[in-house]
């Protein structure tokens, strides 16, 4: 055992959760975990982000620690998982080989131009290339109605958000729902308060 790296490792980890007192221990692998039979997990392995071996689809792509949020390496994980949700996971189909029947929502907001501070919101049903959009999902809170005319599309602004804007106009975490959409090569995004009248 004391030349196996695997063994030295899950051995370790056995002593860090208290579980040597048994004779014997069966270790488990249940996708990315090692696990006692009926203890704790043990620890997780975990794929590179280039990895495309696709024996090992319920091996988690990652690394131990997170990078750095917004680092180009983060991005670099995101996209990856994100592929291999494309690539392998059923949430794209029913199981069957057959593809879900996408609706689009009424708008979408179009962050791919080439100027990046100019936004501008798209009304679908005009614009029938578009296959794919990330959204933000949020906590408004308690709005003051000033707070509400400045970030909300309305009857009022609709035609000037169509015509363009600026991303200036929006608050950080719009700002950063738009830089995380663009990391993601997609050019579209849809929020809520931008995209509903």
């Amino acid at each position: 055992m004391s030349n196996c790296p695997l063994c030295r490792l899950l051995l370790s980890a056995l002593e860090n959760v208290n579980t040597i007192d048994s004779a014997e221990i069966c270790i488990l692998r249940e996708g990315s975990a090692f696990k006692v039979r009926g203890g704790p997990r043990l620890l997780r392995i975990c794929s590179n982000s280039g990895s495309s071996d696709t024996n090992y689809n319920d091996v988690q792509i990652g690394f131990p620690v997170l990078p750095e949020i917004a680092s180009p390496i983060y991005f670099d994980l995101l996209r990856a998982w994100l592929r291999r949700c494309d690539e392998s996971h059923e949430c794209n189909g029913d199981g069957d080989g057959v593809e879900f029947e996408r609706t689009l929502p009424s708008r979408l907001l179009y962050v791919g131009n080439s100027d990046p501070n100019i936004l501008a919101l798209h009304n679908t049903a005009t614009q029938i290339e578009i296959e794919r959009y990330v959204a933000l999902s949020h906590c408004w809170g308690d709005l003051s109605k000033e707070v509400k005319e400045q970030f909300c599309s309305s009857t009022k602004n609709i035609c000037s958000r169509q015509e363009g804007f600026s991303i200036e106009d929006l608050p950080r975490t719009f700002q950063d729902a738009i830089r995380v959409t663009r990391e993601l090569s997609q050019q579209y995004l849809w929020i809520d308060s931008l995209c509903i009248l």
